[in-house]
């Protein structure tokens, strides 16, 4: 029998080579875990919404998760969740808002070509009771019982069990190696010239998509699109005449990744809509360097809704004189409390009196007069106009206190140039060429980042609505021309410039409290703390309450509660009172 490499090129046996290499090192790596499902057959007391958050080795976190709400109570409701495509460690499902007896008859693990049920009995082995749950019983014909007394049930994997039996059911390395090698090889064999070494780069794309890879930039990401660019320049050289080869073999490993993309991006998550309703309009009013600010003397109603279950209802914001949120003012009060900031700091489905300022000047004992200079979407870039402009600040008339800075992951993009978002007018911050703060602007004012707006624009406005790879990658890439470094640097200097002008003007102490890191790696969380420590500021991490399930207004919205807010404000105080030495910043959130 003829070898089927037989007159294949020394050139051609080498692509192969490199690539099958390369394709097992991603594979063994970086492993596969396709998109799995599980399903949970559950009975509940009333409709309601189901959260199930799940762990990828970093904790859990408050935006890995998926939801699914059931239409009726009193009847078992088969929800589905769908994991992502990674490896997960635990899971933890919070079984709605209310109170009263639930019954899970049992939970479905199901991978691309196996499954897993968890009875009841293993449903007691695998998992126990985490929030809110002071009954827990297996009743035989109908299945694991639970009492739930409070407001955030919920129950939670434990021990190696559910990720032993994730990793049973959903890795499928064989598959991988099917796909990935063996067609290639196929390929190798059958099709001539530039159009093999097309797939192969289409095959390696899919492959480094479906690991994980190409969620950042890695330096395997660069080694083996590198070595596959330089391959197909080979080939190209060599196969010159192959023309309609090549343009057929170029559209097949684009249909390809299209279609693998598409069918990734078609995964469902069943997360209910979130809505947020105001009573009055015209509370906020149109500023030419803010955009817009909460009007002065104004009386709000809030609504917001998860599905057809309401978070809150009819929550009144007030405002003072200056378009703060209302605290109440202390006489006595010899310091002030000035806190910066966005929605946190202004008190999201709060009331006026569950504000953290307001809960620190409470707690402070008359000590401290608070104002609330946060407001929703906003972060550093309206604290330093507040206090370089300083017309908001003159009817502080304590000229001794402390200034408070609360920080998110997500004031890193906002105080920096945005492209992909619509808050393009906004004020915004960035270095440059000698490191320097450049700012406040606005995007506009800026002929290079014009020409981004312009290229964002026509590819925001044909490529990501037509093509789903385009989508993937301008979603998960830093696209824009301000890197991650730089966005955590110029977000530093912004607050220590905004330090340098409260020193300028009050007597005190700066401090950021961090809530969150959000989309934050740990490495730019220590360099932003770092560099703010280095110039004085004291940083403080918001440490997890004792009850977790307590820290957030819904599982599906981050918002602090009424509970954290007093929280945080306890922790500050007792920072301001007896100064600690500074720790490393570990954040899980």
């Amino acid at each position: 029998m003829k070898s089927p490499f037989k007159g294949q090129s020394k050139t051609r046996l080498l692509a192969l080579a490199v690539y099958t290499i390369a394709a097992v090192l991603v594979i063994r790596s970086f492993g596969y875990y396709p998109p799995t499902k599980l399903t949970v057959t559950v009975k509940g007391p009333v409709p309601n919404s189901y959260v199930l958050y799940y762990d990828t080795g970093g904790g859990f976190n408050a935006a890995d998760l998926v939801a699914h709400g059931t239409n009726n109570g009193g009847e078992f409701s088969t929800l589905e969740f769908w994991l992502p495509d990674r490896e997960i460690k635990n899971v933890r499902l919070y079984c709605g808002y209310k109170t009263g007896e639930i019954i899970i008859k049992e939970m479905h693990l199901e991978g691309l070509s196996s499954g897993h049920i968890w009875k009841p009995e293993d449903m007691a082995r695998d998992f126990e009771p985490y929030t809110d749950i002071n009954y827990w019983q297996i009743v035989p014909g109908q299945g694991l019982l639970l009492r739930a007394v409070g407001a955030w049930p919920a129950l939670t994997s434990v021990g190696a069990g559910f990720n032993k039996t994730f990793a049973d059911v959903s890795q499928s390395r064989w598959l991988l190696y099917l796909i990935f090698i063996g067609l290639p090889v196929i390929l190798l064999m059958t099709v001539p010239g530039y159009a093999r070494l097309v797939s192969y780069l289409s095959f390696m794309l899919t492959l480094l998509v479906y690991s994980g890879v190409l969620n950042g930039i890695s330096n395997i990401t660069v080694v083996i699109f590198g070595g596959m660019a330089a391959l197909c320049l080979v080939e190209l050289y060599y196969s010159r005449k192959d023309f309609v080869l090549v343009l057929m073999g170029t559209f097949i490993a684009i249909f390809m990744v299209e279609l693998g993309v598409l069918a990734h991006e078609h995964m469902p998550n069943n997360l209910p809509k979130k809505d947020t309703t105001y009573k009055e309009r015209g509370w906020v009013l149109p500023d030419a360097e803010l955009g817009g600010v909460p009007a002065p003397d104004f009386r709000q109603e809030a609504s917001e809704t998860i599905g057809n279950n309401y978070v809150f209802k009819d929550v009144v914001y007030t405002t003072d004189h200056k378009g703060r949120r209302s605290c109440p003012e202390v006489k006595q009060a010899k310091k002030h409390a000035l806190f910066f900031g966005c929605s946190f700091t202004w008190g999201h489905g709060m009331r006026d009196d569950q504000t953290m300022p307001y809960c620190f000047q409470d707690m402070a004992g008359g000590e401290y007069q608070s104002y609330n200079y946060g407001f929703i979407g906003w972060g550093a870039a309206e604290m330093h106009h507040f206090l370089r402009d300083g017309a908001a600040l003159d009817d502080v008339r304590q000229k001794e206190g402390i200034a408070v800075y609360d920080f998110i992951g997500d004031h890193i993009s906002r105080t920096t140039p945005r492209i992909k978002e619509d808050r393009r007018d906004d004020l915004v911050f960035r270095l440059d060429k000698s490191g320097n703060l450049d700012g406040p602007f606005s995007v506009y004012d800026r002929k290079d980042l014009r020409a981004w707006l312009r290229l964002f624009g026509d590819i925001n406005g044909v490529l990501v609505e037509a093509s789903p790879s385009v989508r993937f990658f301008v979603n998960r890439f830093p696209f824009g021309p301000v890197s991650r470094e730089e966005r955590v640097k110029a977000t530093a200097k912004v607050v220590i410039e905004s330090k340098m002008l409260y020193d300028s003007r009050f007597k005190g102490e700066f401090y950021v409290v961090i809530y969150e890191k959000d989309y934050l790696r740990d490495d730019e969380i220590r360099l932003f703390v770092s560099m703010l420590r280095e110039n004085g500021i004291h940083v403080i991490a918001v440490p997890r309450m004792p009850n977790p399930a307590d820290e957030n207004i819904h599982p599906l919205d981050t918002h602090p509660s009424a509970a954290r807010n007093r929280w945080v404000a306890g922790h500050l105080l007792d920072e301001i009172n007896n100064p600690s030495k500074p720790a490393d910043i570990v954040l899980t959130r």
